[in-house]
């Protein structure tokens, strides 16, 4: 709101993709980690196993889309570093999973789907962002943060507050549930607006290595926090 308020919303008159140009893209920014998180009811996470999740190791190879999207849809070239590192990267991942046990859950084919949706909406996500950037150069990492963050509320309020009050049968989130609960759970409602505050400190950092230096270097480091979730999931 402060970059808005502040700066306007942009046009491709002043060299910064307008707030229009993020709609799309903010779609799958939407879904595609909803179906990461609804993934992890059918496939391991790195606190059920003793050396790896099935989800972070899939999520550890979330370069290979991204590169794979740029290059279909966008035509954009990669240079052989780039290429090697990837698959170095995806290839450790892949070996690791000979030490994580079987699944035992009956759906875990769902969960592999959605995993999969997960990772091809980020591709494109982060491809997206990518030619964005690049058809407007004057675009700042706050303009990116704004219109996908923008978006983003629209389409969750829709979903959360809208729908329930059109479809009395609604089956996915509700909103108005969630507030009840936060009313009757206010120390959750605190951890709540503590994990939204680091998201929104950490997301600066993010769109800043996006608007410099693109999003495969930032899917780069990102990947790298799964390195961590292991061992810090086993001390918590």
């Amino acid at each position: 709101m402060i970059k808005l308020w502040s700066s306007g919303s942009g046009s491709s008159s002043d060299g910064r993709a307008p707030l229009s140009k993020y709609w799309g893209v903010s779609v799958t920014n939407t879904i595609g980690p909803t179906m990461g998180i609804e993934a992890l009811k059918y496939i391991n996470y790195p606190a059920q196993v003793p050396v790896a999740g099935t989800w972070v190791l899939a999520k550890s190879s979330k370069m290979i889309p991204v590169m794979l999207m740029g290059t279909l849809l966008y035509g954009v070239k990669y240079t052989l570093p780039e290429y090697f590192c990837t698959f170095l990267v995806a290839g450790d991942k892949l070996q690791e999973t000979k030490t994580v046990k079987k699944l035992a859950n009956p759906n875990a084919p769902l969960g592999y789907t959605l995993c999969f949706l997960n990772l091809a909406f980020d591709g494109y996500t982060n491809s997206t962002q990518d030619l964005i950037k690049s058809r407007y150069p004057k675009t700042n990492p706050w303009d990116i943060m704004l219109g996908m963050n923008l978006w983003g509320t629209i389409y969750n309020a829709v979903v959360m507050f809208v729908a329930p009050l059109l479809f009395s049968n609604w089956p996915y989130a509700d909103g108005f549930e969630a507030l009840r609960f936060c009313q009757e759970n206010p120390e959750v409602a605190w951890d709540i607006f503590l994990f939204c505050l680091c998201g929104a400190v950490g997301q600066n950092y993010i769109f800043l290595t996006i608007s410099r230096f693109g999003a495969l270097t930032n899917t780069t480091i990102t990947t790298t926090v799964f390195l961590f979730y292991c061992p810090e999931s086993n001390l918590l």
